[in-house]
């Protein structure tokens, strides 16, 4: 595949390796995997394959495979793959932010826009997140799709009106909502 120059075939050392099986390579052969990921990854990526900039993003986010932990070069491989409209990449950038490990800092509102940018593409597990995120005042702009797509799928909460106490890191929008 990789002679024919197969976007997806360069992504294949990262899908026949695994992290425990990696742990027990020596020195030498964890080194040349980690080269081989970064180089066939990055070709993988430049023919066009989005899921090797996932795969470039978790495993600098994650520090796996050999890679060192950086958020910075995670961040890059992401928006790249979000660019192509990967919503795992997508997710992940949400995640970052959650996480207070994005390079730009926390911004719920880039946080709420990768979400419901990931749930388009396909993410339907972050389908809750979405519609409390907009239930807490955030998505505004979405409000029509979300309140005719998205909420109807969503059961409504026990207590439908939560107190302030439920949101205590709230900055008025959730009061703005109820």
């Amino acid at each position: 595949g990789q002679d024919l120059m197969c976007a997806e075939a360069f992504e294949a050392v990262q899908l026949v390796v695994e992290q425990g099986v990696y742990e027990d390579y020596d020195d030498d052969l964890r080194k040349d995997v980690t080269e081989s990921l970064k180089y066939d990854l990055e070709i993988g990526y430049k023919l066009g394959d989005t899921t090797a900039a996932y795969c470039l993003g978790r495993n600098y986010y994650y520090g796996e495979f050999g890679f060192e932990q950086d958020f910075s070069q995670a961040s890059l491989w992401l928006s790249r793959g979000a660019i192509r409209r990967d919503a795992s990449c997508y997710e992940l950038l949400a995640t970052m932010i959650e996480d207070g490990n994005y390079p730009g800092g926390q911004d719920p509102d880039r946080q709420h826009e990768y979400e419901i940018r990931a749930l388009r593409l396909g993410c339907d597990h972050m389908l809750e997140r979405v519609v409390n995120a907009y239930r807490h005042g955030f998505l505004t702009a979405y409000a029509a799709e979300i309140e005719q797509y998205y909420l109807p799928l969503v059961p409504a909460e026990d207590d439908e009106f939560p107190s302030d106490d439920d949101c205590p890191d709230d900055d008025g929008r959730f009061d703005a909502w109820v």
